[in-house]
């Protein structure tokens, strides 16, 4: 698998971005955009993502999704397909070559501030909603780098407030800035939907989870296919136990007697069976003693028998040829 599409959870709507990724040439975007949640299955029907790897980038109040959201087209069958925002967007431009392992990638929007710290998908990483003054959205994500003044990866998004007012806190902490620039082509493009598609198509992402639970409709699915095993399962050892019940009368008949009258006067050892169990005898017998009252000398050609579920009378017409 060559494509895989990532999304990531803004709100209302979701950022998108199908990537391709070749053997030896770094990961391409396709599409990519936003598209509100209640048009989100058009989309992936529009893209065929049902057939493609995906991944989710999301979080709530700072942290990781562990579910899926209620409503989402796509099926994780306990693949791992979540991971986190800040940690999606720093693997994107980590493995474009546009910062160092040393660096503090930041990474500003409307929402939130994003930072992650040293190897993407395996260290350390967070999201901060962006509540209250930007200087304190920004503390928790600078603490990890203060102790030696890493330089800082910064890109701010277009629509992100307070740009200026959070380079002074950076460099009055004592940090370099080296701003993040990407080319032309990824200009639109949401760096933690395109991250988790890559993610996805990458080994060694260590930051992707499996949905804390499977997706309601699967387990469903799971329920019904279990009762229908069951009721198959009652359902046959109910007839075997009936037919084994019945064989055991049979015998039990053949044993005491050669014919159904005096069977059923002498047989005290099993239990009197049910009264159409004795009509279905009696009309076997009459059947087959017509049968051997036939002439050896004629040959039965046709046979033609009359008789109700009420009722053990039958009556049988015959016709006969010579041999």
């Amino acid at each position: 698998m060559t494509r895989a599409l990532g999304f990531h959870s803004l709100g209302d709507e979701l950022a998108y971005a199908l990537i391709e990724k070749l053997e030896a040439a770094p990961a391409q975007v396709l599409a990519a955009g936003r598209v509100p949640e209640d048009e989100l299955e058009a989309l992936v029907d529009r893209l065929d993502g049902r057939k493609l790897t995906w991944a989710l980038a999301s979080q709530e109040q700072g942290r990781m999704r562990r579910v899926l959201p209620e409503g989402w087209p796509l099926r994780a069958r306990g693949e791992e397909v979540l991971t986190g925002p800040a940690a999606a967007a720093a693997f994107w431009d980590w493995e474009h070559g546009r910062f160092d392992i040393e660096d503090l990638y930041l990474w500003v929007s409307a929402r939130s501030l994003h930072w992650s710290r040293g190897l993407p998908g395996r260290d350390l990483s967070g999201s901060v909603p962006r509540k209250g003054p930007i200087r304190d959205s920004l503390r928790p994500a600078l603490a990890r780098a203060q102790a030696n003044r890493n330089p800082v990866v910064l890109f701010i998004e277009g629509d992100a407030p307070g740009a200026e007012i959070l380079e002074d806190t950076i460099r009055q902490a004592g940090h370099t800035i080296r701003p993040l620039s990407r080319p032309a082509e990824e200009m639109g493009v949401d760096p933690a939907a395109a991250g988790a598609a890559l993610a996805r198509l990458t080994e060694g992402y260590g930051a992707m989870h499996a949905p804390a639970h499977v997706d309601s409709s699967r387990a469903w699915r799971r329920m019904i296919g279990a009762w229908i095993l069951v009721t198959l399962f009652l359902g046959w050892a109910a007839s075997a136990l009936q037919e084994s019940r019945y064989q055991d009368w049979i015998d039990a008949q053949n044993e005491s007697t050669s014919t159904v009258s005096s069977g059923l006067e002498t047989a005290g050892a099993a239990a009197a069976p049910p009264r159409v169990w004795t009509d279905m005898m009696r009309r076997r017998h009459a059947v087959l003693e017509a049968m051997e009252g036939a002439n050896s000398e004629t040959r039965l050609s046709s046979l033609r028998i009359v008789t109700d579920v009420l009722s053990p009378e039958i009556r049988m017409e015959q016709e006969q040829v010579q041999r």
